[in-house]
């Protein structure tokens, strides 16, 4: 049975490389920026690509290669976001054709989007279990008593 996938060398320096483990400096490094959107998502997944792509660019984990993954991710949103309206419409069950009481085909839609979503969460830092796994450098504040001090050297 495999281990757990390698962690991106970023991920690694973010994380201050713990295990000491040697870092690669053969890793590809892919453009940043904000994939475009596809025009033919719903309205839903369009929102839903526009507010997680909004959130990632300034966290410097969105790269124009991570399109598709963003792109399962709005899906994977929309289709619950349906789904969850399915059911408090319907309930979680129905009466199928021969009068048996069945559990309601958004349940296991709805289900199968959340699963998704929640693998694809660790990709990208958006859970409260991945972000504990990321730190960020500690940046000075700015202090413009300590420039005055320094002659207008800051820092």
């Amino acid at each position: 049975m495999p281990g757990p996938p390698p962690t991106p060398t970023r991920l690694k320096l973010i994380r201050g490389n713990p295990g000491k483990r040697p870092i690669s400096r053969r890793e590809p490094r892919p453009a940043t920026g904000k994939p475009l959107c596809p025009e033919w998502l719903c309205d839903e997944a369009h929102a839903e690509w526009q507010r997680i792509t909004d959130n990632l660019e300034p966290m410097g984990m969105l790269h124009k290669v991570d399109h598709g993954l963003i792109v399962a991710w709005a899906v994977a949103w929309a289709q619950f976001r349906q789904a969850t309206e399915d059911i408090a419409e319907s309930g979680y069950t129905i009466i199928n054709s021969h009068d048996n009481l069945v559990a309601h085909p958004s349940v296991a839609i709805r289900t199968k989007a959340v699963d998704q979503m929640i693998k694809l969460a660790g990709q990208f830092g958006l859970s409260p279990a991945a972000r504990t796994r990321l730190e960020t450098p500690e940046v000075e504040e700015f202090d413009p008593l300590k420039d005055l001090i320094n002659g207008g050297n800051a820092g």
